[in-house]
């Protein structure tokens, strides 16, 4: 029995970069007169970043090494995360 799911993605930057933008607002206010500027703005590759915190969570969880991130996850404790899946 062959069930088939369809299921809608997009790349999370750009997917996610009009609520980014305003949250950067949102801080930049809040934190105000202290100047809040996205990693790009200030000579930074924004997307080079990224991949490499990617890379570093594949790592991570290919070791089998929990990382602590809870402030992020809502987990109650270190956990590895990810998960494999065959292509």
């Amino acid at each position: 029995n062959l069930q088939i799911e369809l299921v809608l993605t997009a790349h999370p930057t750009e997917a996610v970069r009009r609520t980014l933008v305003q949250k950067y607002g949102r801080i930049a206010d809040g934190l105000a007169p202290l100047p809040v500027e996205p990693v790009d703005e200030l000579g930074w590759n924004g997307d080079a970043r990224e991949a490499a915190a990617f890379a570093l969570f594949a790592r991570q969880h290919v070791l089998g090494i929990p990382l602590d991130i809870g402030w992020a996850t809502g987990a109650e404790g270190p956990r590895v995360l990810g998960k494999r899946v065959p292509v």
